[in-house]
């Protein structure tokens, strides 16, 4: 049986990871000033913005192994492919690309953190650059989509789809 939507529970992780995201992201304000700061053994534990950004760091990867794991246990409607290709293969590299890097970002910025590896911390802002492009032309490609192909993909992940 084809389906048309995602799994509720897919939905519902893939929302929990954008908010995550977005939440880390915005909330990391002065973190290499307290990561050099933790690298130079000085007690940043205190620190609101430190505590949030590792903890919510180790939060996003269990979050993202559940999510990895619903995804291939779950129905997946099929690809909406465009007659461009390119195109498609753009979008399936984007999307691997997204998961290997919901990985990888955090990984990194825990490995920095707690063995305390400069490069790590730079490998971690490096791909989370990386990532935030990425989600941005993720979420431009669903905006085009939705607005100008007007095929409904939105409603494929949507929490409030009264079709599932």
């Amino acid at each position: 049986m084809k389906v048309k939507h995602y799994s509720t529970g897919l939905s519902l992780l893939h929302w929990l990871v954008a908010i995550m995201f977005a939440a880390s992201y915005v909330i990391s304000d002065g973190m290499p000033k307290y990561f050099d700061q933790h690298l130079e053994n000085i007690d940043v534990s205190g620190q609101w913005v430190a505590n949030f950004h590792v903890y919510a760091g180790l939060a996003f990867i269990a979050v993202v192994i559940i999510r990895l794991i619903v995804r291939l246990i779950s129905q997946k409607p099929e690809p909406i492919e465009s007659s461009d290709s390119l195109l498609n293969k753009v979008a399936t590299g984007t999307h691997h690309l997204l998961y290997l890097l919901m990985f990888l970002v955090p990984v990194a910025g825990v490995i920095g953190w707690y063995e305390k590896i400069t490069i790590f911390g730079d490998i971690h802002v490096f791909l989370m650059n990386l990532m935030l492009a990425l989600v941005g032309l993720h979420v431009g490609a669903a905006i085009y989509h939705q607005v100008i192909l007007k095929d409904g993909i939105l409603s494929r992940i949507s929490l409030f789809n009264s079709e599932k």
